[in-house]
């Protein structure tokens, strides 16, 4: 008897599994072939609301803040507020009261998304309150600052 070559089996478990998702690659490749003028407003359409979407989050902002000055807001004369980001200062307000400040100062900025970190020198008769506080844009509504409390205080002669 002579040799004869190798006998070919049908393909069992995982080639099966192989050859149905082979297969159904291609009829998907020859539909979209097919449908691909039809398609394309639809997938121009997503993607520039994707990109339009992101656009739009990046945008500055009117934020509105409102900064407690505590308990001795009588003693301030002055308040300067700097907005930094990235180690640069990018937006500032000045505020001036002949008498004393109110207890309460509302301010609206516009600013663009991230982590700011605000600067504020309450200047009293006889010394200088400087405070730090962190701000993270976006936020909605108003923000409440407090800027008599807790740490971030330097105080010093103006």
């Amino acid at each position: 008897m002579g040799a004869s070559g190798p006998v070919s089996q049908p393909p069992t478990g995982g080639a099966r599994a192989t050859l149905r998702a082979v297969s159904a690659l291609s009829t998907a490749g020859r539909w979209f072939l097919k449908h691909r003028r039809r398609l394309a407003p639809g997938v121009i359409v997503i993607g520039a609301a994707a990109v339009g979407g992101q656009l739009v989050s990046a945008l500055p902002r009117d934020l509105q803040i409102r900064y407690s000055l505590g308990p001795s807001h009588g003693d301030v004369v002055e308040a300067r507020i700097a907005y930094w980001l990235d180690g640069q200062e990018l937006k500032g307000a000045r505020f001036q009261w002949g008498e004393g400040a109110p207890a309460t100062v509302r301010h609206t900025v516009e600013l663009a998304p991230g982590r700011y970190e605000i600067r504020a020198d309450l200047v009293e008769t006889s010394r200088v309150r400087s405070v730090r506080r962190a701000l993270r844009v976006p936020a909605e509504g108003e923000v409440r600052i407090d800027l008599y409390e807790g740490v971030g205080h330097d105080e010093r002669a103006p």
